[in-house]
C-alpha cells in the first residue's frame, strides 16, 4: 500500500502540467493579384536601307524606318525591359556593326489601339535596362533605332539580324 499515494501524487502532478498549458490560434488575410502574361509584338522591322562603306549610319528612335515593338500587359504594371546593346548580322562576310544609342530609343504609354512613330519620347537604355510601367491600358510602345558602322573591311551584300528585347514584371 505504499504504492499507492505515490501513484496518486504522480497523476495529480501531471494533471497540473496539462491544465497549465494553452493554446491559441490566429487568422490572416492571404491575397493576390494575377497580372496576364506579358505578350510583345514587332509591328515593324528596323531599317537601315542601303548604306555605302566606310559610314556610320543612325537612325533615329523617331524616323520612318524605326523598328516598333508593342508590349501588353496589366494596365499601369511595373515592368523592366531589357535591351542587348548589340545585335549579330549574319550574311555573305565580314558584318557591319549595331549598337543601340540613348538617341535611338523612344517610348510611349498608350491606353488603346496599335503602337505607332508618333509622339514617343526618347529614352537612355545605354545602361541595357529600363525600369518603367505599361499605360493605363497595358500597352507600352518602343520605337527602336541604333547606329551602323561599316568599314572598308565590311563585307558587301545583304545582312540581317535579331534584336531581341526581354521584359519582365515587377520593379
Amino acid at each position: 500500500m505504499r504504492s499507492l499515494p505515490f501513484t496518486l501524487r504522480a497523476s495529480l502532478l501531471g494533471a497540473a502540467l496539462v491544465a497549465a498549458s494553452s493554446v491559441a490560434g490566429a487568422q490572416m488575410a492571404v491575397t493576390a493579384a494575377v497580372n496576364p502574361a506579358i505578350s510583345i509584338t514587332s509591328p515593324a522591322g528596323l531599317n537601315f536601307g542601303a548604306v555605302t562603306k566606310p559610314s556610320v549610319t543612325d537612325v533615329a528612335f523617331n524616323a520612318a524606318t524605326t523598328g516598333l515593338i508593342e508590349v501588353v500587359g496589366a494596365a499601369s504594371a511595373n515592368v523592366t525591359v531589357t535591351f542587348p546593346l548589340t545585335v549579330t548580322f549574319t550574311g555573305p562576310g565580314t558584318a557591319p556593326v549595331y549598337s543601340i544609342l540613348s538617341s535611338s530609343v523612344g517610348t510611349k504609354n498608350i491606353p488603346s489601339g496599335s503602337c505607332d512613330r508618333s509622339g514617343v519620347t526618347p529614352v537612355d537604355v545605354t545602361g541595357g535596362a529600363l525600369s518603367t510601367n505599361l499605360g493605363s491600358g497595358g500597352i507600352l510602345c518602343y520605337a527602336v533605332g541604333g547606329r551602323l558602322t561599316t568599314t572598308a573591311g565590311t563585307s558587301n551584300g545583304s545582312f540581317s539580324g535579331t534584336l531581341t528585347i526581354t521584359v519582365t514584371y515587377g520593379p
